[in-house]
């Protein structure tokens, strides 16, 4: 049986990840981001996943508060916002886990915290986007979101294209 509305997210999912892929403001990279977390939410409520659901609110929440980024960075205590994000991160990916393979979405969201807090360009976005795609691509594939892992694939080739068509421009 055919569950089209997971194909349907799938597909919506890779559509605003195209679009972080291809932005050059690291302001609507993190709108777009919040976006593109929130339709992996749906993908994973979808698919029956529950562990990641329950990382993906966590998630969310980051994303939300990343949006203000520069906003929090301007006070002194701006380190305690990724600090917090991954210590939450973990906790609940430890007490959530069911399998091995979620060791990916508890590890890669503590990196995406610290890489998107303090690479303030473009380029170090790009790959910091290149090893979390990597990853979670793998770990969809594991878990039957097939559309998603593809996509994935091709963001990572996506930003590894931007990547070197920027990078004298925009140095690391």
């Amino acid at each position: 049986m055919i569950m089209w509305e997971l194909i349907f997210a799938q597909i919506l999912v890779c559509g605003v990840q195209f679009i972080i892929a291809t932005s050059e403001s690291i302001r609507k990279i993190f709108v777009v981001n919040f976006l593109f977390n929130a339709f992996n939410l749906l993908c994973y409520y979808i698919n029956g996943d529950m562990a990641t659901v329950y990382l993906y609110i966590v998630i969310c929440v980051r994303s939300a508060v990343y949006i203000y980024r520069d906003r929090i960075k301007k006070h002194r205590w701006h380190f305690i916002v990724p600090t917090t994000a991954i210590a939450v991160q973990t906790l609940v990916g430890f007490t959530a886990i069911d399998s091995l393979w979620q060791l990916i979405p508890i590890i890669s969201p503590c990196y995406v915290n610290y890489y998107l807090w303090f690479y303030d360009n473009t380029q170090k976005l790009r790959i910091g986007n290149m090893v979390n795609n990597g990853l979670w691509g793998i770990y969809n594939g594991v878990t039957g979101l097939y559309i998603i892992a593809a996509g994935r694939a091709v963001t990572v080739m996506m930003n590894l294209v931007s990547y070197l068509k920027h990078r004298k421009t925009n140095q690391v």
